[in-house]
This record gives structure tokens, C-alpha cells and sequence, in this order.
């Protein structure tokens, strides 16, 4: 984890995130740290990049034990998951036909799913008002999405 020399507002992070991460050709994470300021802005103090494959970038163990050790211990209490989807055949065939919106993969909708319900059980069992928010990049803009899909909502109503 790499501390930043200033404060950083969430859009403007968003912004040079996404602009970093507009003609990569391999998928990235980038993990901001930070805290809600105001009720309503994100100001972030540290970065983590990790470089993946052309099409695969995962969130490891360790990482996951990082993000809730650092929301646990009040270090951070917004901590911001950035990740991108490279140009390529399968982003041109999604785009033609679900149109340039943005969409997460199974995959990204899965591992959002269960870190927000771990997050839940951190902040009921700690006491601490914690969030994860994640963000998709495609081209040169970044959108923010949740775990929530179709297959998470059957799974709970089975339940």
C-alpha cells in the first residue's frame, strides 16, 4: 500500500484511475483507502495497484484480510475497489449487444456480493460504520456497481 503525498477527493481518484487504466491491455485493481468526509465525499490517503492478466485480476486472501483489517481497526472507512476491463472481442460483443453500459462480469458482481456481506457482519460484530463501493472501468470512464444480480436475490429468497 503506497500512502498518498496529499488527500484525495473520490472523483478526482476516479478520474485519474480511470484515465490511467483507459489503454491498459491487461485488467487491474486499484484499491483506494480513505474516509468519508462531509457525509457525502470520499477523501482517500493511500493506493494499492496490482496488475492481473489479459482477462483475470483477482482479490486474494490476503487482500481481503488488508481491506477488513484496515475498516476494522478505523484505519480507513470507505475503502474504494476499482477495476478495469480491457478493449477486446468479448467488451466490443458485450457492448454491441447490451450497449456501452458499464457491465460487470458474473465474476465482479460475485466477489462485490461477498465482500459487502462480509462487510455487514464486520460492521454489526465491531461496531464500526465501514463501506467497500465498487467501480468498473471501460475506456475512459469509471461506473460504480454493486454485487447485487438476479442469481443473489434467488439465493436469499431460497434461503
Amino acid at each position: 500500500m503506497q500512502m498518498l503525498d496529499e488527500v484525495v477527493f473520490r472523483r478526482s481518484f476516479l478520474f485519474g484511475v480511470s484515465e490511467y487504466l483507459a489503454d491498459k491491455q491487461v485488467e487491474y485493481l486499484v484499491i483506494g483507502f480513505g474516509f468519508v468526509y462531509k457525509q457525502t465525499q470520499t477523501k482517500l490517503k493511500a493506493v494499492l495497484v496490482l496488475r492481473g492478466e489479459r482477462d483475470h485480476v483477482a482479490i486474494t486472501p490476503e487482500l481481503q484480510d488488508l481491506i477488513f483489517r484496515c475498516l476494522r481497526d478505523g484505519d480507513y472507512t470507505e475503502i474504494l475497489i476499482i477495476h478495469n476491463h480491457p478493449a477486446g472481442i468479448v467488451r466490443e460483443v458485450k457492448n454491441f449487444l447490451f450497449g456501452d453500459d458499464h457491465l460487470p462480469s458474473g465474476a465482479d458482481r460475485a466477489i462485490a456480493y461477498k465482500l459487502k456481506a462480509q462487510l455487514t457482519e464486520l460492521n454489526r460484530m465491531h461496531r464500526v460504520d465501514a463501506n467497500i463501493r465498487f467501480f468498473l472501468v471501460e475506456g475512459d470512464s469509471a461506473r460504480e456497481f454493486t454485487g447485487a444480480s438476479l442469481k443473489n436475490v434467488a439465493d436469499l429468497i431460497r434461503v
